[in-house]
């Protein structure tokens, strides 16, 4: 009898050991999951976990002690000096101990049961994770495939806007020296300007100095035909002096031809006054349409100026708007490659996720297949009781 005491105490130590380890299993495999998974473990969490697991160890140890009891009551019992008297209490007591494992191996193997199919439905999520992060991965590769697209293409983008950079930077400095030319040539054309307008005050103090000679020669032309009228009125006279007027009929003679040579001469001298006057005028009408074109080159030039005034501030507005684009190019650069990296990591995060997944499938499989070796050995655990109580009712009759 002693022999089936100790073979009790051995079988209800496994049955303790194996109740624990059933008990522990479905939170190991919660928590491998959740590990594995990514889940932000916080320390109430681990706090929690610490708290259930002790209650479940004492739970399981307060169990052992509690069935144990009648077994070291009985061996108290047959250790005594009564051992006749105490026969029918222990078998009593050994009965109750038998069904109480009964039940509890009973338990024990619906407990495994029940936790055997929890591990698979935790081993079919952890293949259902596992398959996630696979697409996971691949749709982080797309992605950084595209990204890297995008890189290339950004770069291309900016390599072309450096080249308008460039080429506006040039224009800038080209503009600037049309602008300064045409600044150069506005300023010739009012030195030009000034020049026609003292021509047309010269040409016009001309024609007066001219019109101021034909009223003088109008003058000697009066003079000279009033000197050929007195030397006519002189000749007459003297032809009516007879001998006596003859000297003086010469002299008047004289003057009456230097007064016609004069009024000639006055006459040829005022056809090319007037000959000057007609130049002067056309001079002066030729001058002021110089002036006119003049002032209207100017006026062009002024227009042209401001133009180019207005295409330098549009190219140093595109060279800025350029600028700016650059930046930003440059900005977006930089986050692609931040978010290649972080993408990078991600998918190596995702990677390991994924062995850790299946490295927890098979820890899974693993527990699933010892909850198979807790439920058999339940199992040999209610067949050997039940071997005992047949031994021991034979032992009664």
């Amino acid at each position: 009898m002693q022999n089936d005491y100790s073979l009790y105490q051995r079988l209800l130590v496994k049955l303790f050991i194996f109740s624990a380890v059933a008990a522990l299993i479905p939170a190991a495999a919660v928590w491998v999951v959740l590990i594995t998974s990514g889940t932000p473990v916080t320390p109430a969490v681990w706090s929690a976990a610490v708290i259930s697991l002790i209650i479940v160890l004492a739970a399981a140890w307060f169990y052992l002690r509690l069935s144990l009891r009648p077994l070291r009551n009985d061996q108290a019992k047959f250790q005594g000096e009564e051992l006749s008297s105490v026969s029918g209490e222990k078998d009593e007591d050994f009965d109750q101990l038998a069904q109480q494992t009964l039940s509890v191996s009973s338990n024990l193997k619906a407990s495994t049961k029940e936790t055997s199919q929890a591990v698979d439905e935790i081993a079919t999520t952890v293949q259902e994770l596992a398959s996630g992060t696979d697409e996971q991965v691949k749709t982080i590769q797309d992605i950084n495939g595209t990204s890297s697209q995008i890189f290339f293409t950004l770069q291309e983008i900016s390599e072309s806007i450096t080249f308008v950079s460039e080429s506006s930077k040039e224009s800038i400095a080209r503009f600037r020296e049309g602008d300064e030319a045409v600044r150069k040539i506005t300023d010739h054309m009012d030195v030009i300007g000034d020049h026609v307008n003292q021509s047309v005050s010269v040409v016009g103090n001309l024609g007066q100095k001219t019109e101021e000679i034909g009223s003088i020669l109008t003058l000697i032309t009066d003079i000279s035909d009033q000197t050929n009228l007195l030397a006519l009125n002189a000749a007459i006279e003297a032809a009516r002096a007879g001998e006596h007027g003859k000297g003086f009929s010469v002299v008047a003679d004289e003057v009456r031809k230097l007064a016609e040579q004069t009024n000639q001469a006055t006459g040829n001298i005022r056809d090319l006054v007037n000959e000057i006057q007609e130049h002067t005028n056309q001079a002066v009408r030729v001058i002021e349409k110089g002036g006119d074109s003049v002032e209207e080159g100017k006026t062009l030039n002024h227009n042209a100026g401001r133009v180019f005034q207005n295409i330098h501030s549009g190219v140093e507005e595109m060279d800025e708007f350029i600028q700016d684009i650059s930046t930003a190019i440059g900005e977006v650069t930089g986050n692609m490659n931040q978010v290649a990296g972080s993408l990078e990591k991600v998918s190596d995060i995702v990677s390991d996720s994924n062995g850790s997944l299946q490295n927890s499938a098979a820890v899974i499989e693993e527990v699933n297949a010892s909850m198979q070796e807790v439920s058999s050995s339940a199992e040999t655990l209610s067949d050997i009781i039940g071997q005992i109580q047949e031994k021991n009712l034979a032992a009664q009759a």
